[in-house]
């Protein structure tokens, strides 16, 4: 395990909040708002082997390296007047929430492991199939109406959604997880 990549960029994030672990993100067309970020505890590596023996689902070892650091966060959480929470952002799951999601929305094939939820009601989900065959761009998203593969992983789509302040990045792809190694040294 080790990945450079989810370790920098959550580093890179926490330096830019308060202490109030809050910061001002940009939305389209220069609109401003109050966001709130919150890291849980790691989880131990037992859990996440208890995980994968119960649910018979290997994790990606960048999904991995981040429940290590964090066994769940919630990121851009759009905080209003009189700190009112008005939802928003990423709540990337912890391993409960993971397990919780599997019985919750059983409507999901079974190929799919939900891992975050997104503000319009999207999941983010991690393909097994794709694992199996070895495939890094593993992610999809699903509303359950509609499937789009990401050609993402784990740490990439957290860089790019960090760097995106929660903005919908996916629908302006350039890099993959194929190419995106042989261009950057991160």
């Amino acid at each position: 395990m080790g990945s450079r990549l989810v370790h920098k960029t959550l580093q890179g994030l926490k330096k830019r909040l308060d202490t109030n672990n809050q910061l001002i993100i940009s939305g389209r067309a220069g609109a401003l708002s109050n966001a709130i970020c919150k890291f849980n505890p790691p989880a131990m590596i037992d859990a996440i082997t208890d995980f994968e023996n119960l649910t018979n689902f290997m994790l990606p070892e960048d999904h991995k390296e981040f429940l290590l650091q964090h066994n769940g966060s919630t990121i851009f959480d759009i905080i209003i007047d009189n700190n009112i929470h008005a939802g928003g952002g990423l709540d990337i799951f912890s391993l409960e929430k993971i397990k919780q999601s599997l019985n919750d929305l059983s409507l999901l094939p079974s190929n799919y492991l939900p891992i975050a939820h997104l503000l319009d009601g999207h999941y983010l989900v991690v393909d097994r199939k794709c694992l199996e065959e070895n495939d890094p761009n593993y992610l999809s998203i699903t509303n359950f109406l509609e499937t789009t593969r990401l050609n993402l992983n784990f740490e990439i789509f957290l860089d790019r959604y960090i760097v995106a302040q929660g903005n919908i990045f996916w629908s302006w792809p350039i890099y993959t997880a194929k190419n995106y190694y042989r261009t950057h040294n991160d």
